[in-house]
């Protein structure tokens, strides 16, 4: 048994505002991008419609799941289900000021309805998971970014400030020239926090602010926002009961047999929701608590990718810790990341071992 799930994408135009890809060649970025977990194939991208000086991007991606993994006799186990993504945009760039207004209508066909097993099982896969947030419903309309973006603050060229609603996904500030290094952080760093989920069919959008800072040291950048619904909900417009601050630095490495980076970063997180906490209390406990949670975490990681005779060696450190205030939850270190991988220059695919 398996899970396979097939996508295609048609490409209208170029979405130069909304998700614009982030710098490479180890320059920072104040844009990041959301991308699918899974590979596409994409048409070729056309030129950006002006309309004067405004510009219109848009973007259609088709998508395909068939499931067949789980072993059940009370349920659907095996099912195929269909979704589609469209995103509009208009937006502006000038020298000191930028906007974008971009709209999103996601799309399910065929999602099932009897693949919610009885307790443990539950949801048998994503479709069970679509089904379960929206029952019948199968389209909507999302106001899914709506920002502005000043540059050149106070005279300051390297700094720019954006207001509004917007994506983000944190590990992604500074995008590294070098194809591997940049593979292992889109894979291992990538929004392991914070994201906009771009692999689900509705994704999710911020309203708040961000503020980033390119110079040479690296890139300092700030995010104070509250998160909205969506990623399974078709119901995507409202925010939830949560904000969070986060602050980063990030200073890419180049040297001439190597290219690396390392990151520290402070978050706090805020949840008013009225949800039961999952912590080491005695359920009772934990039933009665209707405080709100706020957590801290503190961490930090290191990539590097080294020449080697006849390819590539990459390496991967990183390490969090989180505690609690306001709420008597037991916290601990979070477990040291360690990956080691390799890239043969002669077969071109990679091959990595996992010692930590």
């Amino acid at each position: 048994m398996g899970c396979s799930v097939c996508l295609a994408a048609a490409i209208l135009t170029p979405q130069v505002f909304g998700q614009q890809a982030a710098a490479t060649g180890s320059k920072p970025s104040t844009a990041t991008t959301s991308r699918p977990s899974v590979t596409s194939k994409s048409a070729t991208s056309a030129a950006p419609i002006k309309l004067g000086s405004v510009t219109l991007s848009g973007s259609l991606r088709l998508r395909m799941e068939s499931w067949d993994w789980f072993e059940t006799q009370n349920a659907d186990n095996a099912y195929t289900f269909g979704a589609a993504t469209l995103r509009v945009a208009l937006g502006q760039q000038r020298d000191r000021v930028d906007w974008l207004v971009e709209g999103e209508v996601p799309v399910l066909m065929g999602v099932p309805t009897r693949s919610i097993a009885p307790a443990p099982q539950g949801q048998l896969g994503l479709g069970a998971t679509y089904f379960a947030a929206n029952g019948r419903q199968d389209a909507s309309v999302i106001f899914k970014q709506g920002f502005i973006r000043f540059k050149g603050l106070f005279g300051d060229k390297a700094g720019s400030l954006k207001l509004g609603r917007f994506e983000f996904n944190d590990g992604t500030e500074v995008i590294p020239a070098d194809a591997t290094l940049a593979t292992v952080k889109r894979d291992h760093i990538s929004q392991r926090l914070i994201g906009a989920f771009g692999f689900s069919h509705v994704g999710r959008s911020f309203d708040g602010l961000q503020y980033a800072r390119n110079f040479k040291a690296g890139n300092l950048t700030f995010v104070g926002a509250r998160p909205t619904e969506g990623v399974f909900q078709l119901k995507g417009n409202a925010e939830l009961d949560v904000d969070f601050y986060y602050g980063a630095f990030t200073r890419p490495l180049k040297r001439k047999q190597s290219e690396s980076e390392f990151r520290a970063f402070v978050l706090h997180y805020h949840d008013g929701r009225p949800v039961l906490k999952t912590d080491n209390r005695a359920p009772l406990l934990r039933a009665a608590d209707s405080s709100n949670i706020r957590l801290n975490t503190l961490g930090g990681h290191y990539i590097g990718a080294y020449k080697a005779a006849r390819g590539k060696v990459d390496l991967l450190l990183g390490a969090r810790f989180r505690w609690a205030t306001g709420a008597p939850l037991i916290i601990a270190p979070e477990p040291l990341l360690l990956k080691l991988g390799t890239r043969l220059a002669a077969a071109n695919w990679p091959t990595r071992s996992n010692p930590g």
